[in-house]
């Protein structure tokens, strides 16, 4: 570090000099460069100072205080003879990059149900493969209500209220290759899904055999993080998320587990995770 003639030589002179660290894993760099040029320290106000440096010690020989503080650039009191480095004072700082603002979502249905056009396909939970034919006003009983209409095979038609579309969601079309619609009150669609269920089922045992004999596997159980992997993190030029966080430490608890991953990272393009998984991994 190019600063440290400069902060043993303030010190010589008694003045005392706190050097500020940005994160934890600075804080533990400065500490080990101070032990290599053998510069006593305390870390904050506290007196559990490591090196064998007491903070009455290290006050006496006019100290170096390591302190974890948000400052980029330090200043000086000559008078005070005091000194304060700040990060960008020690290293050479990236400037920080704004990250992209986080996508507001809506349902899924909302924003199918705003790009149908009439002879859309749909599905009805209960119902099948049927097509949108568009909205309706209906009034029973007089009161008035808005409907979707929907047409299946034979040419039978289902008004379906707002309140309840939730039971309706847009049919991703093959190109090239319409379904054909299913039957009102017909078994081929309770048949379908019946058969997809098992299916379903099928799978389902078939993951709980594959995750049980993991389970019992061996495997290689990482160490937790140390002082590198701390100063590996902080030189990230990206603030990490709430969920990235939270993503980075579930790994990192299954890596240091004796048995194999099994964990899928998902995100939208340009949401970290690259990041996340080159934190958790190195």
């Amino acid at each position: 570090m190019a600063c440290v003639g400069d902060v043993k030589s303030q010190l010589a002179a008694g003045g005392t000099v706190f050097v500020t660290a940005a994160s934890t894993g600075e804080l533990e760099r400065y500490a080990d460069i101070c032990r290599e040029y053998e510069v006593p320290y305390v870390l904050g106000e506290s007196e559990n100072a490591a090196a064998g440096f007491t903070a009455e010690g290290a006050l006496e020989s006019a100290g170096l205080v390591l302190v974890r503080a948000p400052f980029g650039e330090g200043t000086a009191f000559p008078d005070a003879k005091i000194t304060i480095f700040g990060n960008a004072d020690l290293f050479d700082v990236a400037p920080s990059l704004e990250r992209p603002t986080r996508k507001i979502r809506t349902s899924g249905f909302f924003s199918d149900f705003a790009d149908l056009k009439p002879s859309d396909f749909v599905v009805h939970v209960d119902h099948g493969i049927g097509q949108f034919e568009g909205l309706r006003q209906i009034e029973s009983d007089g009161r008035r209500g808005e409907f979707m209409l929907l047409r299946y095979a034979e040419d039978a038609r289902l008004y379906v209220p707002l309140e309840r579309m939730d039971l309706v969601q847009s049919y991703r079309v093959v190109e090239g290759a319409p379904p054909p619609l299913d039957k009102l009150g017909g078994t081929g669609w309770t048949t379908r899904k019946a058969r997809v269920r098992k299916s379903l089922e099928d799978m389902a045992e078939k993951l709980l055999e594959l995750y049980a004999a993991r389970k019992t596997a061996q495997g290689f159980a990482f160490s937790p993080d140390g002082n590198w992997q701390r100063e590996f993190e902080d030189a990230f030029e990206f603030e990490e998320t709430q969920d990235q966080n939270l993503a980075i430490a579930d790994i990192k608890k299954d890596m240091e587990k004796p048995v194999p991953m099994d964990r899928l990272l998902c995100g939208d393009v340009g949401y970290g995770k690259t990041e996340v998984a080159m934190r958790a991994a190195f």
